[in-house]
């Protein structure tokens, strides 16, 4: 994207190392990824692993 042309590299290759080490620690991690309900489709979703700190308590 050529807006971010503006942002002097040196922070932008900082917010990017920012980003990605603690992307699973913010966003969490998934063994697939999740798909639309497709109408007539009979099997179940697949569980899905949820590592983030936003999972629901059991």
């Amino acid at each position: 994207m050529w807006i971010f042309q503006f942002i002097p590299r040196m922070i932008r290759d900082a917010i990017y190392d920012l980003v990605a080490r603690y992307r699973y620690r913010w966003f969490g991690r998934r063994d697939a990824r999740i798909l639309p309900i497709v109408r007539g489709h009979r099997e179940p979703p697949p569980k899905l692993r949820d590592d983030g700190p936003w999972r629901r308590p059991a």
